[in-house]
């Protein structure tokens, strides 16, 4: 038994560790503590606003939205104490037996441990088996415990890495807001460019560790404008070449604005190239095909979708159907052909939009529940 429980550790340990948020972390977890305990049921409980959410449930009877009845009084000792809680017979014992649900649901084995970081409960692992009596024994509360353990500090480290997603997705907002206040015409127009670039990352099955990269190029793709003068951002006629040149300098100017930021490789590739072309006609250097990063081909295309799907101040926004008829047009000359035929496919049903997000976890839900 000592061998498989150290498997069963190092099985759990590993899915952890791949895990990369909250939601495929409960999964993996629950789904391995049913395996590895036999429990009939399982469940990770958070605690939310004074009561608690159940993150992630399988097992008889559970529904497909997670649904479960637990035992508050059992999951409270656990999460309001911190104390881990093994019962062989739950009806009997004189700690839960008085309980609503313990006597609706005839519970009989029940195993409940923390999930805690650091000496801090952030959540619990409640398993019950209702039809067998002692189905849990020491050796079942130590692995667990330790699963609990393993997952606290996993789910720490996903709440920083969303704590900094988060603050530097603010940072960023702020300096778009900067920028858009000197350009009145394309006001929100980084905003759903960032939207639109991470749809189509999804749509061509880009990892999804590169999202958060997308997202923040497509969102700062046109930042270097913000050193140019307010008058040629807003000129309502025609630029002069020496006014037009100055414009095309924005990719490389955003590009340095980047140069220094740690990390921010991959979004400053979609800042600084996002105006090159498939046929190599583009600019800052002229690179043609894949040459072209991909991050810089998605925020490209995305770029060049907004600017026709939207009013500006000189024309209406253009009609869906001509959409899709320019983008098939500069397929192969301005933009990867696999990128435009997805854009293509995304705006036939309607499923390129434009939602307010501000983190990928958030992005990754809006399009899960759009079914793309």
């Amino acid at each position: 038994p000592r061998e498989r429980d150290l498997a069963a550790l190092y099985r759990v340990a590993h899915e952890i560790s791949r895990a990369d948020d909250p939601g495929n972390l409960f999964n993996a977890l629950i789904d391995t503590v049913l395996e590895v305990t036999g429990a009939t049921r399982g469940a990770v409980i958070l605690p939310r606003d004074g009561g608690i959410e159940i993150a992630a449930a399988r097992g008889t009877g559970v529904k497909a939205d997670a649904h479960l009845m637990i035992s508050r009084t059992i999951t409270g000792e656990t999460l309001q104490k911190g104390h881990s809680v093994l019962s062989g017979n739950a009806m009997a014992d004189d700690r839960f037996g008085a309980g609503q649900s313990v006597i609706l649901q005839k519970l009989r084995s029940v195993l409940c441990v923390p999930i805690e970081s650091h000496e801090r409960v952030l959540g619990a692992i409640y398993l019950d088996s209702a039809g067998m009596v002692e189905a849990f024994g020491e050796r079942h509360l130590e692995l667990v415990a330790a699963v609990g353990r393993q997952a606290g500090i996993a789910l720490q480290r996903l709440r920083l890495i969303r704590d900094l997603e988060n603050r530097v997705f603010g940072t960023v907002r702020s300096l778009v807001a900067a920028l858009e206040a000197k350009d009145r015409y394309t006001r929100g127009h980084s905003e759903r460019v960032g939207a639109f670039s991470l749809q189509i990352a999804h749509a061509l099955d880009v990892p999804h560790d590169l999202w958060a990269d997308i997202r923040l190029a497509g969102v700062l793709h046109d930042i270097g404008k913000i050193g140019i003068p307010e008058q040629i951002l807003n000129k309502p006629a025609q630029l002069t070449d020496e006014e037009y040149a100055l414009v095309k300098n924005h990719p490389s100017a955003g590009g340095k604005i980047l140069e220094g930021i740690a990390g921010f490789e991959t979004v400053r590739d979609g800042v600084r190239l996002h105006h090159e072309r498939w046929d190599g006609k583009g600019y800052p250097e002229g690179r043609a095909g894949d040459a072209t990063p991909l991050v810089a081909r998605i925020v490209g295309i995305a770029d060049a979708y907004d600017t026709m799907a939207y009013k500006r101040v000189y024309r209406d926004a253009v009609p869906k159907e001509a959409i899709v008829a320019e983008v098939r047009r500069c397929s192969g000359a301005q933009f990867d052909p696999a990128v435009a035929e997805a854009v293509c496919r995304l705006i036939e049903e309607e499923r390129l939009t434009s939602p307010q997000i501000l983190s990928v976890e958030v992005a990754s839900r809006e399009i899960a529940d759009r079914g793309q």
